[in-house]
């Protein structure tokens, strides 16, 4: 399939990857570690496009590592594959924020992607939805600016406000509520 790639011969990687990789029962690791290959390789090009779709569509990827999850996750990203970043997005986000997926800055770096991939009020219903069960920090922050790109201030402010009761002390998000006061302001 490699080779295939290398030389261009870009029908025979969809047929290679048809007809030997997606109709045999090849394991989820041969098949990233061909993705992987790919791409560090050659690059992306659409002739492996049914081995994506194969990885997102008939196996579990809330089962894979999260290292996995994460380079699946930055490969689509780049190559602009909305379904597929939105699915292994909110997979990171709600399966490993409680410990591989503690630090902020990350969870924020994904759900951002997430509001771009979404839109703002798809997102911000997933983050609504997210909260009611699950208390993701960085998730926090982009929702506030799903907020904000919708000029809805006066529930930016109550979602922070909120969240300030359980957590006084933080810097960030009373530096963030000072950030729609002055928005607000402006307008």
């Amino acid at each position: 399939v490699i080779r295939a790639l290398e030389l261009g011969h870009y029908d025979l990687v969809k047929n290679l990857i048809n007809d030997y990789i997606l109709k045999e029962n090849i394991n989820i690791e041969s098949k990233l570690a061909l993705l992987f290959e790919s791409i560090n390789s050659i690059g992306y090009h659409i002739a492996i496009d049914p081995l994506i779709n194969d990885i997102l569509n008939n196996h579990d990827i809330n089962k894979l590592s999260i290292n996995d999850k994460y380079a699946i996750f930055g490969i689509l990203y780049q190559i602009k594959h909305i379904e597929g970043t939105i699915k292994l997005g909110k997979s990171l986000l709600l399966h490993h924020h409680k410990d591989e997926l503690k630090d902020v800055n990350s969870q924020k770096y994904i759900s951002d992607i997430l509001l771009e991939f979404m839109g703002s009020n798809i997102f911000i219903d997933f983050c609504i939805t997210t909260f009611e069960k699950d208390k993701i920090d960085g998730m926090l922050y982009s929702l506030i600016n799903a907020y904000k790109i919708n000029r809805n201030y006066e529930k930016a402010l109550q979602t922070i406000d909120h969240w300030l009761k359980e957590n006084p002390g933080n810097k960030r998000m009373i530096n963030k509520r000072n950030n729609i006061l002055e928005s607000m302001q402006i307008q």
